[in-house]
């Protein structure tokens, strides 16, 4: 939902470790979604999924490019999961280093 340039979302951001020797962060919102088939697009630098003449919703449409480039470079993987018009998830999955630990 939009009003005067203001969106109102709930996002929930978790963060796990587990045995699989990755590190999981899940960011979820209840927004406006994207359909599937705009996956790819939204990663491209300055893309916008709304018609340029009725945009609602403001940003330069980097974000999400910033982000794969920040994954990219530490060996990460970002998936998104999402459905038109009932939020999306973006799970990113980086790789545990190996910690030794000395006295």
């Amino acid at each position: 939902m939009c009003h005067h340039n203001k969106i109102f979302a709930k996002v929930i951001i978790e963060v796990t470790a587990g045995m699989s020797g990755k590190l999981t962060i899940s960011i979820k919102d209840d927004g406006i979604g994207i359909d599937e088939t705009s996956y790819d697009k939204i990663f491209i630098p300055f893309h916008q999924l709304e018609n340029p003449f009725t945009r609602e919703y403001g940003g330069l449409g980097i974000g999400l490019t910033i982000v794969r480039q920040i994954c990219d470079k530490m060996s990460a993987e970002i998936k998104v999961n999402s459905e038109h018009n009932k939020g999306s998830e973006f799970i990113i999955e980086v790789p545990a280093l190996p910690v030794s630990i000395s006295d």
